[in-house]
């Protein structure tokens, strides 16, 4: 390093000692005089020295931004890397996607069928009540089944009877009946 500064130097003052000689006291290009040969060999020195230390500066930030172009072409292949694995995962989740459509699809397909020969079913004419003899007395039942929302009431209503017959018939001891079960219903006495 030492000796690369002296040759510099060197080359500096030899630069200026032939302008000098050429120009004698004329005035150099920078607009500077000079007196002596020596003012002008420091004057080139020290110029010479200034655009070292500039090269040198733009040496050391082209290393930094060669150093960091590395660093960012790393990048760009791990980021090129990741997109491809990232497309595979993207292809892969489509295909499970379409695959749980698919399944879906036959769920509900399933449960509309379901749906369609359920309201077939409920469209069926309802089932003949039998006629159930008490022994008893003389009076004869017909036997029912509760469907859902079906009250006491009703059951009177639709049968032509009082609550308090179906009650004492079923030997209920209040109006709470369950979807499914079976009641007597007294229908006529045989007189």
């Amino acid at each position: 390093m030492m000796m690369r500064k002296l040759v510099l130097g060197l080359t500096a003052a030899a630069a200026g000692l032939c302008l000098y000689a050429q120009q004698g006291a004329a005035r150099p290009r920078s607009n500077v005089r000079f007196n002596t040969p020596q003012e002008a060999a420091s004057y080139y020195e020290n110029l010479v020295g200034r655009l070292a230390s500039q090269v040198q500066s733009m040496q050391d930030e082209n290393a930094m931004l060669a150093a960091s172009n590395a660093e960012l072409k790393q990048r760009v292949a791990r980021l090129e890397q990741d997109v491809r694995s990232l497309s595979g995962d993207v292809a892969s989740l489509r295909k499970q996607i379409a695959a749980d459509a698919e399944v879906r699809k036959n769920q509900l397909n399933n449960l509309a069928n379901k749906i369609t020969e359920s309201a077939r079913q409920e469209k069926k004419p309802p089932v003949k009540p039998q006629m159930v003899p008490q022994q008893k007395d003389d009076t004869e039942y017909v036997e029912h089944v509760v469907e859902k929302g079906t009250t006491l009431n009703a059951l009177a209503k639709a049968y032509h009877v009082s609550v308090n017959d179906i009650k004492k018939a079923n030997k209920l001891k209040n109006n709470n009946i369950y979807q499914g079960q079976k009641l007597l219903i007294p229908v006529s006495s045989k007189r």
